[in-house]
């Protein structure tokens, strides 16, 4: 394997990458202390041939891939493609050389690159053959075939002027999702500019309409302030002529990465428009309560409410108080004091507002913050009654109108919440409003300024919330075990998010990342013994305890000294696996065990020096000599197994010329194959069998065929 250096040279070449892509980050990096979170294909190598002479050699002009000349590298591969193909078609060889006979020449003005997929794999496999091709003359340069990809963030031209997206983390929420418009969002306001060109593609339609609720038109939602005046309901276009509505819109949901003003928490997702606005700033508690129960009958699981009063109402308290989804409020801009704004604590200040005051299980209101992570000075606050922060202050959206405006209010901090709400409902859309407000308060971002401000004592956290719901998904409870159960370790955030990725997206198998897991660097050195490789492989690939039949047919297949690859190969390619893998909704695979299994677990020669040193003092009754250690070590550590190296000692013409007694050849076997003194019943029973006619060798393999000799064995890493 590549030793530790090579690896950090490969890791600083990623790094580089990084900087001259102005942050563009590497698909799957991981943290320093493991070597699972790989950034490359498991079966492919990159090489460019060399340059100077060589690159005249393979010119257009006198080279056409054949076997004239041409040195084979020795890279045993199933597919080579030239990235740099002479005509707009790329070119296949099939075959297992790679300088295998085709009659495509090479473009040399780009330097001969190619691409192979690997006839073995496995990311070992890979560092292997770049280390191999790297050391040829031949090659100018080979690497792995990198994974790379962007951080979430939108081409829409205002989106630098948004600095709340980046207080709460959304970039790192939109590396897992960017959401869906399958998930709803009721906003109860003062309406939504259904023609904006950031919202227009994020309005609801109503797959039902005129078949629910005794609504006329309402095809995107339903405009309810008509009711106070006993007027004909307003349906069709959603419309907003303040404006209030349409800001609170963008910040949730404002189309993302479409090239046009900014972007909303949720890229994609469905805002439905819930009118109550009648007249200026004036909302109606009839209108809100016909658009709460709108949003209950419609199945909506998530309202935003950016307003509230002084009005201590019982019925809006009944029907926030039945409405099964999550209802966030705002938690209001305090109080005017010589013109400014100045925020209350509502735990104490009366009267309260309302909603935000109401002690309700679904409700969370939110205060505002500043960009330096403070209350907003006009914000309201409580220990108790408020629960999280967000960003409040200068904050740019959609407007009325196709505008984009920069507003202040926890009005504009509560979109916020709702928004990254609705981002865990499109990883698991199940979620309740209990499960939704627990994990958005748990994993807010503590600041020490909002200490006795807010309940949570923290600010919103996208990224962590979002994880917080990933990591809960079955196939996020699958890398996780893989990460505590097979490394021992808590998942780094990085590696955690990227395969869980890319298991969700079909990119990589549960067969491939798991054995990504299981023959790791990282965990082959915590050097499990067989009994716990087996418990690690039922607990994480079958998610339970060993069966005592199974348990005892893989511990004999390995204290056979079956490769560790071969059993991982029968748990990997199970059905018991695969039908676990349709309940996580991810492809299974199948795992193959390399041609060379056994290299994984090779012994090395701390291993087994102490095996042969005790053979030459216990046998042969001396020290080992430089030339027959060295010759022996190679041989174990290549294979051979450790009863026959223990016949050539025992059997040697130096051990015959001793003429051994049956006592002290019985003695002798102990020390040499067991590596202790005897028992008085063992040696009597095996000095008798000799004396009745069992010959020497037959008590050899008596010793050599015992579960003792074979733990010793398992113990020094060779075969029995």
């Amino acid at each position: 394997m590549l030793n530790s250096i090579f690896r950090k040279l490969i890791s600083l070449f990623i790094i580089v990458l990084l900087i001259i892509s102005l942050g563009i980050p590497v698909f799957a990096t991981g943290d320093d202390s493991g070597d699972v979170e790989y950034n490359f294909a498991p079966d492919r190598v990159v090489v460019r041939l060399a340059g100077g002479t060589g690159i005249q050699m393979f010119s257009a002009a006198s080279f056409s891939i054949s076997s004239s000349g041409i040195p084979d590298l020795g890279i045993a591969f199933t597919e080579s493609r030239l990235l740099n193909p002479s005509s707009n078609t790329d070119v296949v060889i099939e075959n297992n050389n790679i300088f295998s006979p085709f009659s495509t020449t090479i473009d040399s003005g780009f330097n001969n690159l190619y691409v192979l997929t690997l006839k073995e794999t496995g990311y070992d496999v890979v560092l292997d053959t770049v280390a191999k091709l790297n050391d040829n003359p031949l090659v100018a340069h080979a690497e792995p075939d990198y994974y790379y990809t962007l951080f979430r963030q939108p081409n829409d031209p205002q989106y630098i002027n948004q600095w709340a997206l980046q207080n709460i983390n959304a970039p790192q929420a939109w590396d897992i999702t960017t959401g869906n418009r399958s998930v709803l969002v009721g906003v109860i306001d003062t309406g939504i500019d259904g023609t904006h060109p950031d919202l227009v593609n994020n309005i609801w339609r109503n797959p039902n309409v005129a078949n629910c609720c005794n609504r006329v038109n309402d095809i995107h939602g339903f405009n309810f302030s008509g009711y106070g005046n006993n007027s004909v309901p307003v349906g069709g276009t959603p419309t907003d002529l303040d404006g209030h509505g349409t800001h609170v819109a963008g910040i949730i949901g404002a189309q993302g990465n479409n090239g046009i003003g900014v972007t909303g928490i949720n890229w994609n997702v469905s805002l439905v428009w819930l009118g109550v606005d009648a007249s200026g700033d004036s909302l109606s508690g009839s209108a809100i309560i016909d658009a709460i129960n709108y949003a209950t009958l419609h199945k909506i699981p998530i309202l935003n409410a950016s307003w509230g009063g002084t009005g201590d109402s019982a019925a809006l308290y009944q029907t926030i108080q039945a409405y099964p989804g999550l209802f966030v409020t705002a938690a209001g801009n305090g109080i005017v004091i010589s013109g400014v704004n100045v925020g209350q604590n509502n735990d104490t200040t009366n009267p309260h507002i309302y909603p935000a005051s109401f002690n309700l299980p679904n409700i969370i209101t939110v205060a505002a913050t500043t960009n330096a992570n403070v209350r907003a000075g006009f914000s309201n606050f409580g220990a108790t009654s408020v629960h999280i922060a967000a960003p409040g202050q200068n904050i740019l959206s959609t407007y009325a109108n196709s505008q984009y405006r920069n507003l202040n209010g926890t009005s504009m901090a509560t979109p916020y919440v709702a928004g990254v709400a609705a981002l865990m409902l499109s990883i698991n859309p199940t979620l309740n409003a209990t499960a939704l407000r627990s994990n958005i308060l748990t994993t807010a971002r503590r600041v020490n300024s909002l200490n006795g401000v807010v309940s949570s004592g923290g600010i919103l956290n996208a990224s962590a919330a979002v994880q917080s719901v990933f990591s809960a998904t079955p196939t996020g409870q699958f890398v996780t075990r893989l990460y505590t159960t097979a490394l021992g370790r808590s998942p780094d955030t990085n590696g955690f998010i990227t395969w869980t990725n890319s298991l969700m997206t079909g990119r990589n198998t549960g067969a491939s990342v798991a054995g990504g897991f299981f023959f790791s660097t990282e965990f082959i050195n915590r050097n499990l013994t067989n009994d716990a490789f087996v418990d690690t492989l039922y607990s994480v690939m079958l998610n339970r305890s060993p069966d005592a039949i199974g348990r005892a047919h893989w511990l004999s297949q390995l204290n056979s000294w079956v490769p560790r690859e071969i059993v991982f190969q029968g748990f990997a390619n199970s059905p018991e696996f695969n039908s676990l893998c349709t309940q996580y909704g991810i492809i299974a695979g199948s795992y193959t065990a390399p041609s060379n299994a056994n290299t994984f677990y090779r012994a090395t020669r701390a291993d087994v020096e102490p095996f042969v040193t005790r053979l030459y003092t216990q046998a042969l009754g001396r020290n080992p000599d430089s030339y027959g250690l060295e010759s022996w070590i190679d041989r174990l550590i290549n294979g051979m197994s450790g009863t026959t190296v223990a016949h050539g000692f025992v059997f040697s013409v130096e051990m015959n010329n001793k003429n051994l007694s049956n006592e002290a050849f019985v003695e002798m076997l102990y020390q040499t194959l067991l590596g202790r003194k005897y028992d008085d019943y063992g040696r009597t029973a095996w000095v008798s069998r000799l004396v009745n006619g069992m010959t020497r060798e037959q008590v050899f393999y008596g010793f050599a065929n015992s579960p003792e000799f074979g733990q010793i064995c398992i113990n020094h890493w060779i075969r029995r």
